[in-house]
């Protein structure tokens, strides 16, 4: 009786080769084909013939194994005539060269684990394995790879995965992680600026005064447009869509004196004020400065520096309040090294990143920073109008 091993077999995390799984479902398939349960004397590959006709008592020829092979490679868009050779040579080059770090065999376990055809020694598969890895380290064909494996200098490259990471390496990385934020940070602007201008069309919609008739009225006098209205015409950008001010149904008294609004309602933020993009990129902060200082005549946008304070405060405040304030704050750092660009850059490195990262650098320098304003005003101011309200 000839000897062998009992081999033990567990789930793997590789479906292609995970015998646990595929094994149990050839073996249902076949129960199934043979119309009753398998015999301790069946064998696993059975030999069929060519009417279909299944002999469990006899192995599978080697030529129709061949044929069923080069039929799934084939399906799996694989090139090539494969043979019984390449399970294995090829499973135990991969267990011994290719698999993961941590999970390569070593050479006494491929041994034990490698079965080979009748009449030939296990030491055949070790001469395979042996001449791969010496092909595999003698080779230069990585040689133009940005990291080259170096398998010359440790077991198939390995000491690639344990050493630690260079400062070259560790600054890409970060460029690269930069890179992905200041796009997400775009993406994020975008969308809450449409999710502001959706809240604000519906809120108009929603908040228009209704306009109630008394029985003696003859007739109804809309009421005369108010300074916010006029001043909307010219507004730094505007929205082409045509629109409706609510403000021209403000509240207003018919002929007889009656009311045509119940309540008053509350201010609404100006239609087709806000601030464009400026995009993501080294070079946003001149975008940022254009706009604070030029504006931007071809689409409308007068410059920051001279918006009425309406446009950015109270009810805008969250519609175009940050994005102004941060254009300013660029302005203000720009001037306070001279207007000089290289001595910006030097000053503010982080503007070559993105205009998020430079307005941070710019927040934390305390010759510009200043406590941020109460939103009901300077002392000054409380007191200026608590006179005149009397």
């Amino acid at each position: 009786m000839s000897s062998g091993n009992t081999y033990e077999i567990y789930e793997q995390d590789i479906p292609e080769i995970d015998m646990y799984s595929h094994l149990p479902r050839w073996l249902s398939f076949y129960e199934l084909a043979l119309g009753r349960k398998l015999r301790p004397e069946d064998k696993v590959f059975p030999f069929m013939a060519v009417n279909g006709i299944i002999d469990p008592s006899r192995e599978m020829s080697y030529e129709l194994f061949s044929k069923l092979l080069h039929k799934f490679t084939d399906a799996a868009g694989l090139e090539g005539w494969y043979t019984t050779h390449s399970f294995r040579r090829g499973g135990a080059q991969y267990r011994f060269i290719f698999a993961p770090l941590g999970f390569r065999w070593s050479l006494n376990r491929v041994r034990w684990w490698g079965g080979w055809a009748e009449g030939e020694s296990v030491d055949t598969l070790m001469k395979y394995l042996m001449d791969s890895l010496q092909s595999y380290e003698n080779g230069h064909g990585d040689a133009l790879q940005p990291v080259p494996k170096g398998a010359e200098a440790s077991f198939m490259g390995e000491h690639l995965e344990m050493q630690a990471a260079t400062g070259g390496e560790v600054r890409e990385m970060k460029r690269s992680v930069d890179r992905r934020i200041d796009e997400i940070d775009q993406k994020l602007d975008e969308k809450m600026d449409e999710l502001v201008v959706k809240i604000t069309a519906k809120f108009e919609e929603t908040h228009l005064p209704s306009m109630s008739l008394s029985s003696s009225a003859s007739g109804v006098r809309r009421a005369k447009p108010t300074v916010r209205a006029a001043r909307v015409v010219s507004a730094p950008y505007v929205n082409r869509s045509p629109s409706v001010s609510s403000d021209e149904y403000s509240s207003g008294s018919s002929d007889d004196g009656s009311s045509l609004s119940e309540s008053k309602p509350k201010p609404l933020p100006i239609p087709g004020v806000k601030i464009p993009h400026l995009g993501p990129g080294a070079n946003a902060w001149k975008r940022a400065l254009k706009q604070w200082e030029q504006g931007d005549p071809a689409s409308g946008l007068l410059p920051l520096k001279d918006w009425p304070t309406a446009y950015y405060t109270n009810s805008m405040r969250t519609v175009t309040g940050t994005k102004r304030r941060d254009r300013e704050l660029v302005a203000i750092a720009y001037n306070q090294v001279g207007r000089d660009e290289d001595a910006f850059l030097a000053a503010y490195p982080e503007a070559n990143k993105s205009l998020r990262s430079l307005i941070r650098a710019i927040r934390r320098d305390r010759k510009i920073a200043k406590p941020r304003a109460s939103r009901n005003g300077t002392p000054e101011e409380r007191e200026a109008r608590r006179v005149a309200g009397g």
